[in-house]
């Protein structure tokens, strides 16, 4: 079976690696309050990098919308909700 890459996809996802790296290496600054400008500045780059969660989110979704076996409802359903029943024990 051949899957066909998706650039865009790609290049999001590696922004969003980025984002969550930078978010973490800021953290440390972040933890120490002086309302100095260069923790106000770490500040905002925090709140910048608020956006990969739900980018990661998106790919998500997307990826699963773009498979050939999500095209049947039924099938989402049959697969991807049993097998997330069997895993959380429900």
């Amino acid at each position: 079976m051949k899957s066909k890459r998706v650039i865009y996809i790609d290049v999001i996802r590696v922004v969003a690696m980025i984002l969550v790296v930078l978010a973490h290496a800021c953290s440390v600054r972040i933890a120490t309050p002086d309302h100095s400008f260069s923790w106000s500045v770490t500040n905002v780059l925090v709140g910048i990098t608020e956006v990969a969660v739900p980018m990661f989110f998106m790919i998500s979704g997307a990826t699963i919308l773009n498979s050939k076996k999500t095209t049947n409802v039924g099938y989402l359903f049959k697969h991807r909700l049993v097998n997330y029943q069997c895993l959380s024990g429900k």
